[in-house]
């Protein structure tokens, strides 16, 4: 094979190139080149600093209880998508990300992935609004709108009727991705006789998440019910749309912003945005917080008064080294996990988190009867393995 005739740097900088599954099998055939790869790829495929490496990744050693290819996918889901991000995010960050791939194939398979591990409506909702909007803004649209109608089929055999989300979804993601997408000639084509009042709602809104600001004013200066706040939340929160405030602090003199203030800010990695924010004291604790839930062990502050909700979301989305760092400066409590936390987390629970968890004491083994042990292979075939090892499941 001609990959192996090639010099060692070419290979490392090829992997850039590659998912984590693809870097998985590049590295099966030049297993010595793995730990060279993973921190090339954080740096430079995830634009982290040398500093940050060294403080929270390797420094000569490793800084981290997660294998470096699992680190990679912690650190990539703060702000893109791979096959195996879910686990370190809100499923409806992956969906918003994958739909809205550049890629039309990579975008179905990541699609593919995550529907066969829930088929929730939510989940539905969001993929068909980034379909649409890939539609409506990509020249060769054609790959996203096959995908589009292959998931409407789906949800449709699902509900067993046309679910009453569709048509939101379609309206938001057609005037996301292009402020005029009737001149296409490609939206609409699915919509039923849709509720004027509720058409007009989710043009403004996606005409907001699309950053049209001045497409959206004109609509709006003709249905001016509602508050524009309202439309524009999930532009700023989800969609990372700092340009609308920029237009509320020039368009009101006494503006408060701190509405948009939400631990979403943090998940869809929009919290540069908070900039923007001339915080109070008890805000300031909330996104202290936020970081603490979502691993981003650089920007927390004080971990004197943690919420126990934040210790149970930082571990039920993996977070062990935020954890661990807790634990070394002020030892977390057993109230931290119960057999409920378990029943919903353990299905995308990583490997080092279970580890720390036993550990440390946090883990009730006795919750385990309840456990679907041939969904936990199908869907965690590595914790599986673990659990299989120790014994602890048959």
């Amino acid at each position: 094979m001609i990959i192996f005739l090639l010099p060692s740097d070419l290979i490392v900088e090829l992997s850039l190139y590659f998912n984590h599954r693809e870097t998985i099998v590049l590295l099966e055939l030049f297993p010595d080149l793995a730990q060279r790869c993973w921190l090339y790829k954080i740096n430079k495929e995830l634009n982290l600093s040398p500093e940050f490496i060294k403080e929270y990744v390797y420094n000569g050693e490793k800084k981290t209880l997660l294998p470096l290819d699992e680190k990679y996918l912690e650190l990539k889901a703060r702000s893109s998508v791979d096959f195996g991000t879910e686990r370190y995010n809100v499923v409806n960050t992956y969906v918003h990300r994958a739909s809205r791939h550049p890629n039309p194939e990579y975008a179905r398979q990541l699609i593919m992935h995550i529907t066969d591990q829930t088929q929730i409506d939510s989940v539905y909702h969001n993929i068909i609004e980034g379909l649409t909007s890939m539609v409506t803004r990509t020249k060769d649209f054609s790959p996203y709108l096959r995908l589009l109608k292959s998931i409407i089929s789906d949800c449709i055999a699902k509900n067993k009727k046309r679910p009453e989300y569709l048509d939101g979804a379609l309206i938001k993601g057609s005037y996301e991705g292009n402020p005029n997408p009737e001149a296409s000639n490609i939206l609409l084509t699915c919509l039923c006789d849709c509720d004027p009042g509720d058409y007009t709602c989710n043009t403004l809104r996606g005409l907001a998440n699309g950053g049209h600001i001045d497409t959206f004013i004109k609509i709006y200066e003709i249905n001016n019910y509602i508050p524009y706040k309202n439309f524009i939340r999930d532009a700023i929160i989800i969609h990372g749309r700092g340009e609308w405030l920029e237009y509320i602090r020039a368009k009101e003199e006494k503006h408060n912003l701190d509405i948009f203030v939400d631990t979403q800010l943090i998940y869809f990695n929009n919290h540069h945005l908070l900039n923007f924010f001339n915080l109070p004291e008890d805000l300031k604790n909330y996104i202290n917080d936020c970081y603490i839930e979502w691993g981003y062990l650089e920007f927390v502050k004080n971990i004197t008064h943690v919420n126990k909700a934040t210790l149970r979301n930082a571990m039920q989305f993996n977070h062990v080294d935020m954890l661990n760092y807790i634990e070394s400066q002020e030892p977390i409590s057993y109230v931290l996990l119960d057999k409920e936390n378990i029943g919903i987390t353990i299905y995308h629970q990583t490997v080092p988190m279970f580890n720390f968890l036993s550990e440390h004491e946090l883990f009730d083994f006795a919750a385990l009867k309840n456990i679907d042990s041939e969904k936990l292979k199908k869907f965690n075939p590595k914790l599986y393995e673990h659990l299989i090892t120790l014994q602890l499941i048959n």
